[in-house]
Formats: structure tokens, C-alpha cells, sequence
């Protein structure tokens, strides 16, 4: 059994070897997450995380499995960017240097790979570019300590870790000079092009190439790649996979919905596709080969069909298809596809508070970072096969232990985040009491992935900014809502809070129970509540749900006031503002507009 920020094995000793000819390692490079977040299209943010997981594999490969701490296990799919290994202090540093060289050169080996995959026109002055950017100074950089054992592990992690930042912060790298045109991913870097021709021209000549589709590459020089960015957008590191699109995943739902409604529907649209001669992007689906964006009428238009599939059509040539399509939206009920799909950023929380302590007794430390190792191995595992699925409408990006990245369907994504939160905390039982912290993100299909990123990582900023315990537990989740040109709204709560959203507070408002208007009304309601008693802000909002309720669900309306009061209040408990009341005021009016907001299927 284990309570609250306890580590079991109390009694459980280290092996009893001579730790005095060993030495604890770790080794980590960067950059990770603006790595991850240099990206366009969905593709690049997929290619991103799974080149970092080649190269953590690559280097965990030239320490050794038998080696490492952490992670337990390797795979050249998910992997973090940090290892932890005990070597042979004679040993250490050469192993480690072999470890940053297998690195190198499995990014080299990457690039290489694109760059034939890609097959651009290229003389010297292109060559010089790259050569800078990929082989002369990748954009790599590792830092690895190595410290003595001693009998107590604890503290030998301790001093690594300490060491660790020091080098991170004392380092200094040079700074390459990057003149002209820069490219579309960073908008840093010099964009590849040849003598005597411009940036923008060479890239709109790149994409006329029979080999690459629109899908790859925007017509019209409308994307321009650098050295880096071109590795991102042709490696294929995964062989017969391409990452679905932002589309794909914002009408999955409607997608499986006309599959099981009306297929001959279906099937009658993606014939009128087939003879317009578009790209496959989804080869392997023998039902609808093509990217969900053909199931958006807005597609349809000469303007799109040039832009995403480098195509020239009159509005009469796909007048058919615009018509199969409607068929379609009436056969399904009369409903369309959501443009919004979500993405979802988690994070283990306080995983370093957790390895500083590990344990009172010493002889325990490297017991509980191995149980601890395996725990998150566990849930990674579980998160791939298990939970995470693309029949459930979950698309994984990255998927590091104790951090995952994802895109998920409209419909999807709460129930998705509620699961991982609970099994990261199962996958610890017995080791410790441990959360999961983050972020889920709704978003339009053709919002700028920049800025959807952007806003991700504040929303995850702000679900950690929470109080946590002793251990670094935070349990908390926020959801934002971004809606084109505006600022997200967003909300926070327990993840427990969220595991029967759907039907406590999303079927409500799908079923017309609830008005629509409740919560701009509930806002106005409350402008005054944190002037009154709680029993009178109880009853306020009690008659508010009631006056806003179908007239046969009043009695069930009062059971969710009393129901959101609670909630509100147990998100008051857990911030650290000047102003919790209000601001958890706020935010339970928030998750009322998410709750309208997903019956509405993001069709507002």
C-alpha cells in the first residue's frame, strides 16, 4: 500500500556491489521543445518528436540498455531526451563521448535520407548552406556529467543534476551568421536556394516537381525551406505512415459517423474525387484515401484545390464534387464536419522534486529511480497500445514517459486527457503518488500551427501554475477554447472533475436541456457574487440553471448548481491568484462555454 507522496520498499537496500569504481551519468541534449514547435504542417511537429527519439536511441544504444537507470527501456520510436546510466568510472567519459558522436551521426544519417528523399536541383551555393546548418553546426547541443558512486545514490543524483545545469548555463555556442531570405519554419534561418536565384523562386520551381506533392510542399514559393526544416519535412522515419493533417483530425468524427450512417454516401463522394486525380494522403485507408480537408465544402473552391493540391480547376469542374458533398452532409443527418480538432500537451508533474527526495534512507534511492523508471516505461507503453488509438480518434506525436503530445478529435480529446491522467497515476502505484499536468487545446483545422502551439504551451503554463503538494503533484488540467482571431478562453480542473464532462455537462446542452445562453447569463449573474454570502450565491445560481432549464429538467438543473458550485469551489482551492474567487468564478463559467461548445459539435 502506498499513501500520498510515499515511495514504497522501505526496507529494500541497494545491491550490495562496490559502488566505489562506478559512476553515475547523465546526458541529455537540446533543443527539444522549440525543436518539436518549429512546424507548418502536422507533419513537421510528427517528424520533429520522432528525430529526437532517434538520436535519445542512437546515444542510449552507444551507452548500453544494461547500463541505464533511466530509461529502463529503449525504443527508437519514443524515447526522452535525458539518460541517466551507472558506467564504470574508468569508462564513463568515453562512453559518453561515443554516445554524443552515435547522436551526431544518426542526425547526419537522417538528413542524408531526406535530402535523396527530397531530390532538389542544388550547386554549390546550396550545398554551402547546407553543409552550415546540418553537417557544420547541427543544431545540436549535449551536455553529459559524470559524477562518482558513493554509497549513497540520492545525493550522487543530487550533484550530478546540479553539475548538469551548471554546464547547461555556463556553455557558450557560436553564433552562425544567416544572411537573406530566411525560411518558413523558424523564419531564422537562411532558406536553401541557388546562385543567381531568389528563395521564393527556387522554392516555387521545387514544387512544381512531379515527385512532390502539394501535400509536401506549397506551390508558388509559398514555403521555404532551410536545411533543417527540409530534414523535418522529407525524413520518413516510420515507414507507410504519414501523419494525418489537422483536417483529417478535426473531421475524424464525422468521418466515422458517415462510415457507419450512410457508406454508399461515402463512397459516392470519393468517386467523384477519384476523378478530379487528387493526391492520396491516406493510402492505407481503402474506404477514403484522401485527406479529411476533401469532406470540408470550403475545399471545393478553384482557390483551395490550387493551394493545397497545386491543382487548377474551374468552380463548374468541381461543382460534382461540392454536390456529392452535400448529398453526404443530408444523409448523415444533415450535419457537417467540426472544424476544430484538439491537441493535448501533459506533463508528469514535479518528476525532479520526486528524484531530489527518492527516499529518506539513501541505500533506497537508486531502488526508487528504477521502480520510478519502470513505472513511467509502464505507462508509455500503455499510452501507445492501449490508449492513444487512431479508431478512437487519438493521433500520438510524442510520447517521451512522463510527457505526452497528441492530437485528438473534437469529441475525443477530454475523455483522452482524463484516461492518461489516471493511468500515469496507476502506472506508479506502489512507487509513488504521482500526476499528470497539462493541457488540451481546441483549435480551427487552419489556424497557423505557430500560433496553436503557442497558445498550447501557455495553456500548460497556466494548468501548471497551480499549487502543488510536497511531491510536486499538481492533478490539473486546463482546456482552452481558440477560436479564430480570438484570445483562447480557458478553464482548469482536477482531472477527476472532467471524467463524466460529456454526460454531466456536454449532453445537457446536445439535448436542449440546458439553454444555450446559460452561461453568458450565469456571467452576469454573478458580476455581484463575490459580495454575497455562499448560501446566497447557491441559491443564485440555483435559480439560474432552473429559469435556464427545460421545463421537465428542473429538478436535474438544480442537481448540476449545486453540483458546478462545488466544482468552482474546488478549483478556488487550488490557485494561487490574488483573486481566487473570481477567478474561479470565471473559469466555471468557462467550462460551461466548453460544454456548449462540444454539443454544438464547434459548429457555432
Amino acid at each position: 500500500m502506498v499513501k500520498d507522496g510515499q515511495c514504497s520498499g522501505g526496507e529494500r537496500m541497494e545491491p550490495m556491489t562496490n559502488t566505489m569504481d562506478k559512476a553515475l551519468a547523465i546526458f541529455t541534449f537540446s533543443p527539444v521543445q522549440s525543436f518539436i514547435s518549429e512546424a507548418r504542417r502536422a507533419e513537421d511537429l510528427f517528424n520533429g518528436s520522432a528525430i529526437l527519439s532517434r538520436l535519445a536511441y542512437a546515444a542510449a544504444e552507444a551507452i548500453g540498455q544494461q547500463n541505464l537507470i533511466y530509461p529502463l527501456s529503449i525504443s527508437p520510436d519514443d524515447m526522452p531526451n535525458k539518460l541517466v546510466a551507472e558506467l564504470n568510472m574508468d569508462e564513463a567519459e568515453q562512453t559518453l563521448q561515443k554516445a554524443e558522436d552515435a547522436l551526431i551521426g544518426e542526425w547526419r544519417k537522417i538528413a542524408a535520407d531526406a535530402r535523396k528523399r527530397a531530390n532538389l536541383d542544388s550547386d554549390a551555393v546550396w550545398m554551402s548552406i547546407w553543409q552550415r546548418q546540418v553537417i557544420q553546426r547541427p543544431p545540436w547541443q549535449v551536455f553529459w556529467v559524470v559524477v562518482p558512486r558513493s554509497a549513497d545514490y540520492t545525493a550522487d543524483y543530487r550533484e550530478a543534476s546540479r553539475l548538469l545545469e551548471g554546464v547547461k548555463h555556463a556553455r557558450l555556442f557560436e553564433q552562425s551568421e544567416e544572411e537573406g531570405a530566411k525560411d518558413s519554419l523558424s523564419g531564422q534561418r537562411s532558406a536553401l536556394h541557388t546562385q543567381n536565384t531568389s528563395p521564393k523562386c527556387y522554392w516555387k520551381e521545387m514544387a512544381k516537381k512531379g515527385h512532390i506533392p502539394a501535400s509536401r510542399l506549397k506551390p508558388e514559393g509559398k514555403e521555404r525551406l532551410d536545411g533543417i526544416g527540409l530534414v523535418k519535412r522529407f525524413a520518413e522515419l516510420k515507414q507507410n505512415r504519414q501523419f494525418p493533417s489537422t483536417s483529417t483530425v478535426a473531421g475524424w468524427d464525422f468521418y466515422q459517423l458517415a462510415r457507419q450512417k450512410d457508406p454508399g454516401a461515402l463512397q459516392a463522394h470519393r468517386q467523384v474525387l477519384d476523378d478530379l486525380d487528387l493526391y492520396r494522403a491516406r493510402k492505407e485507408d481503402a474506404i477514403f484515401p484522401y485527406d479529411l480537408d476533401l469532406l470540408f465544402e470550403e475545399t471545393l473552391t478553384p482557390e483551395r484545390m490550387k493551394d493545397s493540391y497545386n491543382k487548377t480547376f474551374t468552380a463548374e469542374q468541381l461543382k460534382p464534387a461540392r454536390q456529392s458533398l452535400r448529398h453526404l452532409y443530408q444523409a448523415v443527418g444533415n450535419i457537417r464536419p467540426s472544424p476544430y480538432y484538439a491537441i493535448l500537451l501533459l506533463d508528469g508533474d514535479g518528476v525532479g522534486v520526486k528524484l531530489d527526495k527518492m527516499q529518506d534512507s539513501s541505500k533506497n534511492g537508486r531502488a526508487f529511480h528504477e521502480a520510478f523508471s519502470r513505472g513511467l516505461a509502464d505507462f508509455a507503453g500503455k499510452t501507445a497500445k492501449e490508449i492513444v488509438l487512431e479508431e478512437k480518434g487519438g493521433f500520438l506525436i510524442y510520447n517521451g514517459g512522463d510527457d505526452v503530445l497528441l492530437f485528438a478529435s473534437l469529441q475525443n480529446a477530454i475523455p483522452l486527457a482524463v484516461k492518461l491522467t489516471g493511468a500515469y497515476k496507476k502506472a506508479q502505484e506502489g512507487v509513488v503518488h504521482a500526476t499528470l499536468s497539462g493541457a488540451v487545446l481546441f483549435a480551427h483545422h487552419l489556424s497557423p500551427l505557430s500560433r496553436v502551439l503557442a497558445d498550447l504551451r501557455s495553456a500548460e503554463q497556466y494548468a501548471k501554475s497551480v499549487k502543488a503538494d510536497d511531491w510536486g503533484n499538481k492533478d490539473m488540467l486546463c482546456v482552452a477554447l481558440s477560436k479564430r482571431g480570438d484570445e483562447p478562453l480557458r478553464a482548469r480542473s482536477s482531472p477527476d472533475q472532467l471524467a463524466k464532462f460529456d454526460s454531466n455537462w456536454v449532453e445537457p446542452f446536445r439535448k436542449d436541456r440546458l439553454a444555450g445562453g446559460l452561461p453568458y447569463m450565469l456571467k452576469d449573474d454573478l458580476r455581484i457574487a463575490e459580495n454575497l454570502e455562499p448560501q446566497a450565491v447557491q441559491a443564485l445560481v440555483t435559480y439560474r440553471f432552473k429559469r435556464q432549464a427545460a421545463p421537465d429538467f428542473g429538478e436535474k438543473a438544480a442537481t448540476l448548481a449545486d453540483q458546478w458550485v462545488k466544482w468552482v469551489e474546488d478549483i478556488r482551492n487550488k490557485l494561487e491568484t490574488t483573486d481566487p474567487g473570481r477567478t474561479a468564478i470565471e473559469e466555471g463559467i468557462n467550462w460551461l462555454v466548453i460544454a456548449r461548445f462540444l454539443a454544438q459539435g464547434g459548429r457555432e
